[in-house]
C-alpha cells in the first residue's frame, strides 16, 4: 500500500504487513492466501459475469450490469440479506445475492471468548520448552473449562479468539476453526497467528514457536438425489479401493472407503461425535477381510458413505513452525477424487458418483477440536477451539 492510504487507514511507518491483505483485514476474512489472490483490493472477484464481493458481513454476489445498484444498497446498508432462498443463501433483489459466509456453526453452539480480569493473577499460563496443553483456555458452549470474564463471540468475520501473554501487554495469540461459504467457494481449516501491538493497532509478529493441531476432525457433504438411488442399488457393506483426494492444505491423501447403506443418521450422528479415532477403530468391524481393515490403518483419512451424507473423518495431526508469524491449514476446499474407471463395475459407478459429487459441492466442518499455542522466550500462551 502507499504510505498516504497506509495513514488513511493509521497504519504507522514500523508495521511489519503493509499489504492489502493484511491491513483491511482480508486475512481473516480468507485465511487461504491462494484463494484471497484472486480478489483485488476491495475483495472483488469476477466469475461468470458475476462480481463476488466478501466483506465482514459475509460475501456478495451481482451481475455486473448491477454493480451501480449494489453498491447504493451497500452504502446505506453494510448489513444487507434479503429474504431467504435456501440455507445461508439470500437473494437482495433480482440479481443480487448473499451468503451469510461468517454465520456460526449451529444454532445450539455459542463460543466464548475469554479476557482474563488482571493477566498478572491468571494461572492458566505455561512456561518450558514444551506446552502444557491442560492449562490452555477452551473455546466452547460449556463455560466450565475457563474462570474469569466471558464474552460471547459467535465464530465470524473479526471476531477470531484472542488470549494476552503474561510476561508483556504488547504480544497476543489468535486463533480459528472455521468453516467458510463464499457462494463459488466453500473452505474448511484452522489458523493460528501472533501479533505485536503498535503505537496504532496490532499487526502480525513471528514467535518464537507456533504450533497448531486438529483432534477429531470430521466434514460432511450433502450428495445429490442421483447418488442417492445409487445408493439403493446395494444392501451390503461394500469397502472400496484406497483412493487419492486432493485437499488443499493437506496436498493429495490416501482416502479408504466404505459404503454403509441403510445406516440410521441418528445413530450414526451419536457414533460419529464420540471421536474420529474411535471411528477409525470401530468400523473396522464392517469389514470382513483382513486386508481391508489395514487399509483402513493405513489411510490418512476415511470416507464413509449413507444415508443421507457423506463424512470424512481426517486423522489427528500437528504442525511445528519456528519463527513464523501465521499457519493455515485447510482441511478441505472443493475437494476431487483421483479415480480410474471400470465401466462395468459396481464400485465404479459408486466412484464415479462419488468424484461428481465432490467436484459439485464441498465438505463442510461438522465437529471436530483445533488448538494453536505460540510462545515467546519462556511463556507460551495457548487454546482450544471446539466444535460439537
Amino acid at each position: 500500500m502507499s504510505e498516504n492510504e497506509l495513514r488513511i487507514y493509521s497504519v504507522s511507518d514500523d508495521a511489519e504487513d503493509k499489504d492489502y491483505y493484511h491491513v483491511l483485514g482480508y486475512d481473516t476474512l480468507i485465511p487461504n492466501e491462494n484463494f484471497a489472490k484472486l480478489f483485488n483490493s476491495k475483495g472483488e472477484l469476477e466469475v461468470g459475469g458475476y462480481i463476488v464481493k466478501v466483506t465482514p458481513h459475509g460475501t456478495y454476489k451481482f451481475k455486473k450490469e448491477k454493480e451501480a445498484r449494489f453498491n447504493v444498497l451497500y452504502a446505506s446498508n453494510s448489513s444487507l440479506k434479503g429474504y431467504l432462498i435456501e440455507d445461508d443463501y439470500y437473494q437482495v433483489e433480482p440479481d443480487i445475492y448473499y451468503y451469510d459466509t461468517y454465520k456460526k456453526y449451529s444454532s445450539n453452539v455459542n463460543y466464548y471468548e475469554y479476557v482474563p480480569d488482571n493477566k498478572n493473577t491468571v494461572a492458566l499460563r505455561s512456561y518450558g520448552s514444551e506446552p502444557n496443553f491442560s492449562s490452555f483456555t477452551t473455546f466452547e458452549a460449556d463455560r466450565h473449562t475457563v474462570v474469569g470474564e466471558w464474552i460471547q463471540s459467535i465464530i465470524g468475520a473479526k471476531k477470531d479468539h484472542t488470549l494476552y501473554y503474561e510476561h508483556t501487554d504488547n504480544r497476543r495469540m489468535r486463533g480459528s476453526f472455521y468453516s467458510y461459504n463464499y457462494g463459488v467457494y466453500v473452505e474448511s481449516g484452522v489458523e493460528g497467528w501472533t501479533d505485536k501491538k503498535n503505537w496504532i493497532g496490532w499487526s502480525k509478529t513471528p514467535s518464537d514457536e507456533l504450533r497448531v493441531g486438529w483432534r477429531d476432525v470430521v466434514l460432511v457433504t450433502k450428495p445429490d438425489a442421483s447418488f442417492k438411488d445409487l445408493l439403493k442399488s446395494t444392501s451390503n457393506v461394500l469397502p472400496l479401493p484406497p483412493q487419492y483426494m486432493d485437499i488443499p492444505g493437506m496436498n493429495r491423501i490416501n482416502v479408504k472407503t466404505l459404503v454403509i447403506p441403510g445406516y440410521k443418521a441418528k445413530e450414526w450422528e451419536r457414533e460419529y461425535s464420540q471421536a474420529a479415532k474411535i471411528a477409525f477403530n470401530a468400523l473396522k468391524n464392517y469389514c470382513t477381510s483382513q486386508e481391508d481393515k489395514n487399509e483402513i490403518d493405513q489411510a490418512q483419512a476415511l470416507l464413509v458413505v449413507t444415508e443421507p451424507s457423506l463424512y470424512l473423518y481426517i486423522k489427528n495431526a500437528d504442525v511445528k513452525k519456528y519463527g513464523e508469524e501465521r499457519y493455515v491449514h485447510v482441511f478441505s476446499g472443493q475437494l476431487k477424487l483421483q479415480i480410474v474407471y471400470n465401466p462395468n463395475s459396481l464400485i465404479t459407478s459408486i466412484l464415479k458418483s462419488l468424484k461428481e459429487t465432490y467436484e459439485l459441492s464441498c465438505p463442510t466442518l461438522d465437529v471436530g477440536e483445533a488448538y494453536i499455542c505460540a510462545k515467546f522466550s519462556n511463556e507460551w500462551q495457548g487454546m482450544k477451539i471446539v466444535k460439537k
